[in-house]
């Protein structure tokens, strides 16, 4: 029981480290570049980010946990990390390098990563891969907001 604990602890500080890494591209920029750029519709105000990540990423090490806890195969873990990455060069090229058309390429493949990561978790711990639908659903809000502003933004001197 114990050993259950402690794995679950690391999979989901595993996960929020990716989501602390990726605020340090962030923070800055928000306050800096992010508001120069025109806003779409549907826009949520900033101080529901920072919640709305944090859960994300629990979710992610509670998922991670679950289909550790089945003996997921490799390819299930691969294509996991491959989007916990993603998620990090996202926020990099987006919010590091003020790249909305990177941040926007990058994005696209964390859905069809999260979306594979799904389907590979389902395959041996339902409970697992619905875990992850939350993350699923945010990300293609933040993929929504992200070509909004590619859109918005592209003839600005600040894209």
């Amino acid at each position: 029981m114990m050993r259950s604990i402690w794995k679950l602890t690391l999979c989901i500080l595993l996960c929020l480290g990716i989501g602390i890494i990726s605020s340090i591209f962030t923070l800055g920029s928000m306050t800096t570049w992010y508001p120069t750029l025109n806003q779409p519709e549907g826009n949520l105000p900033n101080w529901v980010f920072a919640p709305m990540w944090a859960t994300s990423y629990v979710l992610m090490g509670v998922s991670l946990w679950l289909a550790s806890n089945a003996s997921a195969p490799k390819e299930a873990y691969a294509l996991f990390f491959i989007q916990l990455l993603l998620n990090l060069i996202s926020a990099f090229f987006f919010f590091g390098l003020h790249s909305v058309f990177l941040g926007l390429i990058v994005i696209l493949l964390m859905d069809v990563a999260v979306g594979a990561t799904i389907v590979a978790f389902w395959n041996v711990s339902k409970l697992s891969a619905l875990f992850l639908l939350p993350n699923l659903l945010w990300i293609l809000y933040i993929t929504y907001l992200n070509f909004a502003l590619f859109l918005l933004n592209r003839s600005s001197p600040n894209f």
